[in-house]
């Protein structure tokens, strides 16, 4: 679909376009050669539209007319599943958006967003790529409070001992998703600094104006992550101490444990050594007293733990 904005947004068709007017098109990877014929793209910008790659790190290339970028757009629901790949072509009166791979049908929505988003009076190339960064990022804070509530409800787990043997696995997945997180912010800060630099003169100064404002706002989203994920050494360092504190206790008891029977067995092993002329073993009462024996030195060594504190 192709838009030409004046004073209304109308759809046009390809042989519309031209060079005065403002225009903003979504299209699919296939119909890219067709629009090839009206703007030369350069062949690099082609062949990356074809690459099957998924890394966030992405930057914006630079031609003398056009600006071209991809994102590897991921799913805030979902940040370990699918993601959607997007190319984008911008120039002073054209933003064009190739729909590379959608997993979850949401490109051309947040392209129709893009285009509505402010008055077709006061529309720019620059405040549609803001309005379609924006789209993609709007609900971003309402996410990042609820795994940050996530956080706080499994550190409370912690807290009152309620965390299970899966807590680990947990917090590892957490912190795989924020590593995603913090690549994907990563990626379209650099993308908006590149444009930023507005090095082919596309752009006025009320376009970039409106990119400085997003590229602050990802980089405010880029340092909740980074505080999400100081968060989670935080709870997994506690997580240990706790574990390192119970084993602790353990040894303490097993220790203790065995400090109480060490002098039982060592009556048992002097009283055990059988030599003929013992006088104890003839000794009529010789058994009991030795039970008392053991009895007392039991009393007297659970009195001293008591005592220092270590029962």
């Amino acid at each position: 679909m192709y838009y030409k904005i004046s004073e209304e947004i109308t759809e046009v068709g390809l042989d519309e376009l031209n060079d005065s007017d403002l225009f903003a098109a979504c299209i699919s990877l296939e119909e890219l050669h067709g629009l090839n014929e009206h703007f030369a793209f350069s062949p690099i910008t082609l062949r990356e539209c074809h690459t099957q790659t998924f890394t966030m790190r992405n930057s914006l290339d630079v031609f003398a007319d056009y600006s071209f970028g991809i994102i590897n757009r991921i799913n805030p629901h979902n940040l370990l599943g699918g993601r959607d790949r997007i190319a984008f072509y911008v120039s002073s009166n054209f933003f064009l958006v190739v729909d590379i791979v959608d997993e979850d049908k949401s490109t051309r929505d947040l392209f129709e967003k893009a285009v509505h988003y402010f008055p077709p009076e006061k529309a720019s190339v620059g405040k549609m790529i803001y309005a379609f960064f924006e789209s993609m990022i709007c609900q971003d804070n309402r996410i990042m409070e609820e795994r940050e509530l996530e956080l706080e409800e499994l550190e409370d787990q912690l807290i009152s001992g309620q965390i299970d043997d899966g807590f680990n696995q947990i917090m590892l997945n957490k912190k795989k998703e924020l590593a995603v997180l913090k690549n994907y912010y990563e990626q379209l800060i650099d993308i908006g600094e590149d444009l930023e630099e507005n090095a082919n003169n596309i752009f006025q100064e009320k376009g970039l104006y409106v990119i400085r404002l997003l590229t602050r706002k990802l980089e405010r989203l880029s340092g909740n992550v980074q505080e999400l994920k100081e968060y989670i050494v935080q709870i997994r360092d506690t997580y240990q101490a706790s574990m390192d504190y119970n084993l602790n206790n353990t040894m303490k008891l097993f220790t203790v444990v065995t400090t109480i029977f060490l002098p039982l067995t060592l009556i048992v092993g002097w009283y055990g050594m059988n030599f003929s002329n013992m006088p104890e073993l003839a000794l009529p009462y010789a058994y009991p007293v030795v039970i008392i024996l053991s009895i007392v030195v039991v009393i007297v060594c659970i009195w001293f733990f008591k005592k220092k504190k270590l029962l």
